[in-house]
């Protein structure tokens, strides 16, 4: 008879301890809804109030592209843009990725960086561009001329960001994706699809220089040390060039469809049966032709 009252306890004892981890889930799931709310507000109203008078919105010549992607430019930018760019670099991204947008996007080219801080508070950067969330797009020219880019190229980029984003489902699995770790992965095809390589190899080994080349296991990431994002980004180009270049690209895609349907499975399932010879291959390209020793 002792153990039927014992057993409810017990019982209870769970359940207030389970309680105890939802209360805080629930508030974290709120603030995030809330933020979500609060950003879509401000860019449906804020940001459109910013861009009257000052910029002028431009349709693409594509019909079934224009019904998804606005274009708006920035009067003050004295150079013609050629609207062509933007065809190229979502049809480019679509192709590659095998995924097309969901939903409406706005891409806004500003001149300088005093704009960009005007429009959007959040783009406070030396940046050439900017994805927030998975329906913007912010282009500051005179950052991606000063840092050598074309704006094709800031916009292959970005584009691809916006995509993937907005084809994961679920929103964790977007900040798993998106955060710093898997860098690799999100950066590295960004920068992949922009068609455009930050540093060549012979030129990134002379930038990497009395610096080291570290992978991290828990972060499933790579970085150099002292840390430097020009030549970060241009480790995870050359991870994914490498991953190309031994596994072809049918092989890159279907990694991709699995990371964008299940993030987990991709890692657990797909990329740590690869992980073990990809990461000693990658050492030795990375010693060979780097000249960078791989760190564990």
């Amino acid at each position: 008879m002792l153990a039927r009252p014992c057993g409810r306890f017990n019982n209870m004892t769970g359940m207030k301890a389970h309680y105890k981890y939802v209360k805080p889930i629930l508030k974290i799931v709120l603030i995030i809804v809330a933020l979500q709310s609060v950003s879509i507000i401000y860019r449906k109203i804020v940001l459109s109030t910013s861009l009257k008078n000052t910029y002028t919105k431009y349709e693409i010549p594509i019909s079934d592209v224009s019904k998804i992607i606005r274009v708006y430019i920035d009067n003050n930018i004295n150079k013609m843009i050629d609207l062509s760019i933007v065809i190229a670099g979502y049809q480019s991204n679509s192709r590659f990725l095998d995924i097309s947008l969901k939903k409406p996007i706005k891409i806004i080219i500003c001149r300088d960086d005093n704009e960009s801080k005007r429009i959007f508070k959040y783009f406070d950067t030396k940046a050439g561009g900017f994805a927030f969330s998975d329906d913007l797009i912010i282009i500051n020219y005179e950052n991606a001329i000063s840092l050598g880019y074309s704006i094709y190229s800031i916009l292959a980029h970005e584009l691809s960001h916006i995509l993937l984003k907005q084809n994961i489902k679920s929103w964790y699995q977007k900040i798993f994706v998106f955060s710093k770790k898997n860098l690799w992965f999100s950066e590295g095809l960004a920068v992949y699809n922009q068609g455009y390589i930050t540093y060549t190899k012979s030129e990134l080994k002379n930038e990497l220089i009395d610096t080291e080349l570290k992978y991290n296991e828990s972060m499933n990431n790579f970085n150099v040390i002292p840390t430097n994002r020009r030549s970060d980004y241009s480790i995870y180009y050359h991870f994914i060039d490498f991953f190309v270049g031994k596994y072809g690209e049918a092989k890159l895609k279907e990694f991709i469809k699995i990371m964008i349907k299940k993030y987990n499975k991709a890692n657990t399932n797909y990329y740590n049966l690869l992980k073990n010879d990809l990461l000693a291959d990658f050492y030795d390209y990375a010693n060979n032709v780097l000249d960078m020793e791989l760190k564990y």
